[in-house]
Order: C-alpha cells, then sequence, then structure tokens
C-alpha cells in the first residue's frame, strides 16, 4: 500500500477514535502497527543509507495502544542498537493528530517512561531541553528545508501522552489531510528526516 494512502487512511479514522478496539480502532491498527511500518520496510536500504546506520541495525515498527486504544498513534524507523524501545533515544516517528487534519514526520525523542503499567510522560521541561538541544546539533539541516516546524499540535484531549510527544519533537514536517503529498515526495521527506 502506497504510504500517502495510509496516512490518508489513518487520519480518516482519527475522529471515530475510541479506546476501546471497535471496527474502526480495528482498521487503524492494521494501518499504524502493519502497513506503516511495512512501507517503511520496503524503502529499507535507501533509509539506512539516510540515517547511516547498517540495514541490520534498522527497525520498524507502530503502536496504537496495549490494551485500550490511544489517542495518538504512531509508526517509526529507528536505529535498534541506538533507540532499542520509543521510550529511549532519538528516531524518526509518524504521528497523527486527533481530529484527523495532520499528521506529522518528526525527529523526536523518547518522552514516556514504562512503570511496568503504564506509560509516563516525562517532565516537559526535560523533554523541551532535549528537543533544543537537538534543533541546535542540526540547525544546519533546518535551514535548508523552510517547511520544517519545530512545534506540533496533536489536540490530544483525553491524554498526557499528546503533549508529551510534542515536547519531544525537534523538528517536524506537516502533512495536512487536504494536501498529502505523493508518496515520491513522502519518501523523499523519510530519506531527508533520517
Amino acid at each position: 500500500t502506497r504510504v500517502d494512502v495510509i496516512l490518508a487512511e489513518i487520519l480518516d479514522l482519527q475522529p471515530d477514535w475510541s479506546s476501546e478496539n471497535s471496527e474502526e480502532m480495528q482498521v487503524r491498527g492494521e494501518l499504524v502497527r502493519h502497513d506503516g511500518p511495512d512501507w517503511l520496510r520496503g524503502h529499507a536500504e535507501a533509509l539506512a543509507e539516510a540515517v547511516g546506520i547498517s540495514e541490520e541495525d534498522l527497525g520498524f515498527e507502530g503502536r496504537d495502544g496495549t490494551g485500550r486504544k490511544t489517542e495518538v498513534p504512531w509508526f517509526r524507523f529507528y536505529s535498534a542498537s541506538r533507540s532499542p524501545s520509543a521510550t529511549i533515544g532519538w528516531y524518526c516517528v509518524y504521528l497523527f493528530d486527533t481530529d484527523g487534519r495532520a499528521a506529522y514526520l518528526t525527529v523526536g525523542h523518547g518522552s514516556t517512561d514504562w512503570t511496568g503499567g503504564e506509560f509516563r510522560p516525562r517532565p516537559e521541561a526535560d523533554l523541551k531541553q532535549m528537543a533544543e538541544w537537538a534543533r541546535d546539533k542540526i540547525a544546519g539541516s533546518a535551514a535548508v528545508r523552510p517547511d520544517l516546524v519545530s512545534k506540533i499540535s496533536l489536540n490530544s484531549r483525553r491524554s498526557n501522552l499528546g503533549p508529551s510527544y510534542e515536547a519531544g519533537t525537534a523538528l517536524a514536517i506537516e502533512y495536512r489531510r487536504e494536501s498529502l503529498p505523493s508518496e515520491t515526495q513522502l519518501l523523499e521527506d523519510a530519506l531527508f528526516m533520517g
């Protein structure tokens, strides 16, 4: 499946969010956990080269909740040695706002800690400090792309994870639902962010 179609379908399902495993959330789960990561996996060689790691170290995953469905689903590509879980390290991640209006491809840092029973947000000040540090490190790349933003809005109203994802974002490309780019452009963006 083309990634522009995957993003559109996830965004179209966002207004139907339920913490229960409804039919809509089952479809969204397949898109987030399988279709998105599979599309990235299909470009593993180019993504590994862009990130500067071996293909063996490149990982792909998507999450939409363990048990109850999360308000903000995501899928990512990452270095398995540097970011063995989504709570650790820097990686590129697609995040989806709760209204279904926008998706973001971000360079972000793990923004939660697993307490054994749930994911708890890291302190916002710590996340903002890490994001600012990363922006300083990649400032030259940011100047090349005027469409990069340093703030995203996930419109999370029922969860504290959305604000943590926002605070942990160093840079992002915003994709509005009504003007999603072509698959070719989306791949170019993924390579650039990597």
